[in-house]
């Protein structure tokens, strides 16, 4: 998911018509959630999303962290956000920090962890 096509596009719009989708979920913030929020909106149909990714500790490896800086990442993903009918969070650490971003979307904690006790 690291190159933005827009060749495939049209492709999926048709192939999410045969299936008679319901509703869309997205697991990333890039090329492919732009393109499940696009779907979703042209079949008016929601749009989840579940936030995997605390990027301010990431924002170094791209472009050695002179593209994006750490302080940019709320806006960054709140904008994305903005966009979808609800969240997913893996936690509640997750879903505070996205309270901390004002993302303002529904957001809903679904631990992907296991119990180890």
């Amino acid at each position: 998911d690291r190159r933005f096509a827009y060749r495939g596009f049209s492709k999926a719009l048709e192939i999410a018509k045969q299936y008679q989708l319901d509703i869309i979920h997205t697991q990333t913030e890039f090329s492919l959630g732009l393109l499940g929020i696009w779907i979703a909106r042209e079949l008016k149909i929601p749009v989840i999303h579940t936030y995997h990714t605390q990027y301010e500790d990431y924002v170094h490896y791209i472009a050695k962290g002179m593209l994006i800086r750490p302080s940019m990442v709320k806006y960054l993903v709140r904008g994305f956000l903005h966009d979808v009918d609800g969240v997913i969070c893996p936690s509640e650490i997750v879903r505070d920090l996205l309270s901390d971003y004002k993302v303002k979307v529904e957001k809903r904690v679904i631990p992907t962890g296991i119990e180890l006790a």
